[in-house]
């Protein structure tokens, strides 16, 4: 009776190649120089506007438009302090 041999050899050579040759090229990616950047200034004209433009708010309700660090550019209905519902409990959960 003839007995067969397992190929388990040949696979293991396999995974230590694929092994080395990713190894060498993480070396390769990271030990690199990278290219010199130098800055770009890239100027645009922006369109003025020949309207105001008017944002469709609802018809209930309050809200502001802003930009964090600059003044709010736009508010509609009163401004009266309202609670956060259950905002603040999924933040604080956060």
């Amino acid at each position: 009776m003839k007995t067969h041999k397992r190929h388990g050899g040949k696979r293991w050579l396999y995974v230590v190649a694929a092994i080395v040759v990713l190894a060498g090229y993480s070396y390769w990616a990271l030990a690199r120089a990278l290219p010199p950047l130098s800055p770009v200034l890239a100027t645009t004209q922006l369109e003025s506007q020949t309207a105001a433009s008017k944002l469709a708010w609802p018809s209930v309700g309050q809200s502001a438009v802003g930009i964090v660090g600059s003044p709010i550019l736009e508010i509609h209905g009163p401004q009266t302090p309202a609670p956060t519902a259950s905002t603040a409990k999924l933040i604080t959960s956060l």
